[in-house]
């Protein structure tokens, strides 16, 4: 946690990388690729979240402001048949 208790986006994403079920991190560079059964489903890096939504999920956050880092990257280690 930050200094003034506030939790980072690394420091959540890290905690839930913790809580799934198998999944493979590989460092590449400055950036992590996490994948599920050998699926890619997010990069992280310094700066960046990036996950591989469903499609439905990605259309909803492009038509509002959306923090749901959090529920993106759960939906994204789900993959589309909703199973890591």
């Amino acid at each position: 946690m930050t200094g003034n208790g506030a939790e980072t986006l690394a420091e959540r994403v890290e905690a839930v990388i913790a809580e799934m079920d198998e999944v493979a991190v590989v460092q590449s560079g400055d950036e992590r690729e996490l994948r599920a059964a050998g699926r890619l489903f997010a990069v992280i890096s310094d700066d960046a979240l990036e996950v591989v939504l469903d499609s439905a999920v990605a259309e909803a956050a492009q038509r509002e402001p959306v923090d749901r880092a959090e529920a993106w990257l759960r939906s994204a280690h789900r993959g589309p048949s909703g199973r890591a």
